[in-house]
């Protein structure tokens, strides 16, 4: 038995089978990364225009076009005034109507001398009357139907009802928040930027970005005309190329710093863990590899390669594939393949 044990520890099959990648030194493009996040360029949060009750409101995440009605009050009591004032106005016609034909009449006999000058000027009087009269009714008229208009919200831009603040049947005061409409088909990406690095970047740069499950790409148009006095920070606005986006969702932006020397070795080197990165140094030759764990600093990088900083030198040796199962002092051997 003793013998058995020892042929088996003879044997590499206790070994963790590893592939290795080499620490160079060299330049790489360096980038500071800045978190952002999605916003859209066309949202808002819409308010009545008048008290009242909500009779119906558009559905939570339905996508509506612009000028479509996105919510509606009661307006039983407008249209019954309207039919009023309608009604009024029509009354004023017609009496506009008889009081014309009667100037028309007493203008011709004072013409003929066969009436005095107070009959005309009295008829001329109620004729004036009534077209005031009328004038103000159709003002009155416009302005129910006006009141009418406003009892609805309509959608200023094509977009997606995104947040309900009241419900049907609550009543609702002039200015209050209703609903909130997003058009998730213009994403803007807002971050904030220190000032000496804003103001080197030129309109229409192209920058990384990376998310939940995305990278792309997004030019910057715009920054905010003041920088906040206490942080020193500016407020940067780009627009994302291609990928989808999702309103409110974080990212984070690769601010370009120029070519710098740096240690370099692969992303997939990295192990994270609470105390944040580490790499694992492979130290010997042929079948008696062994693992070191080495604490590491990134400085900056991409998917792909990273610049560190740590007890490393160029030309070490460390783990890419199988780092995640290591601890350190663990006998390792190269990966031959299947």
């Amino acid at each position: 038995m003793i013998a058995g044990l020892a042929l088996m520890a003879s044997l590499p099959l206790w070994a963790k089978s590893v592939t290795l990648a080499d620490v160079t030194r060299g330049d790489a493009g360096a980038s500071l990364w800045i978190s952002g996040t999605v916003a859209s360029r066309q949202q808002a949060e819409l308010s009545a225009e008048q008290s009242g009750r909500v009779a119906w409101i558009a559905d939570f995440g339905s996508r509506v076009e612009a000028g479509q009605v996105l919510l509606r009050l009661d307006s039983t009591a407008l249209h019954l005034s309207l039919e009023q004032a309608r009604a009024e106005q029509a009354r004023w016609a017609s009496s506009l109507r008889f009081a014309r034909a009667e100037f028309e009449r007493q203008d011709k006999l004072r013409r003929q001398h066969n009436a005095s000058l107070s009959q005309f000027d009295k008829a001329r009087l109620e004729m004036e009357q009534a077209e005031l009269a009328l004038q103000l009714a159709e003002i009155a008229a416009r302005q129910i139907e006006d009141q009418i208009r406003r009892s609805q919200i309509h959608a200023p831009f094509a977009g997606v009802v995104n947040h309900h603040f009241i419900q049907p049947g609550e009543h609702v005061d002039a200015g209050e928040k209703a609903l909130a409409l997003v058009n998730p088909d213009a994403p803007d990406i807002r971050l904030q930027a220190p000032i000496d690095w804003a103001l080197r970047l030129a309109p229409d740069t192209l920058l990384k970005v990376e998310g939940a499950g995305l990278q792309g790409e997004a030019s910057y148009y715009q920054r905010a005309a003041s920088a906040d006095p206490v942080s020193r920070l500016i407020e940067l606005r780009l627009k994302p190329r291609k990928g989808s986006y999702i309103i409110g969702a974080p990212v984070r932006v690769a601010l370009p710093l120029g070519e710098r020397q740096a240690m370099l070795l692969p992303r997939d080197a990295l192990v994270l863990n609470t105390e944040g990165s580490v790499v694992f140094r492979v130290k010997g030759e042929g079948d008696a590899l062994t693992v070191s764990r080495v604490p590491v600093t990134i400085l900056f990088g991409d998917e792909r390669q990273v610049a560190i900083s740590g007890a490393l030198t160029p030309g070490d040796r460390v783990v890419v594939r199988g780092a995640g199962a290591l601890s350190d002092g663990d006998k390792v051997e190269l990966y031959r393949g299947s």
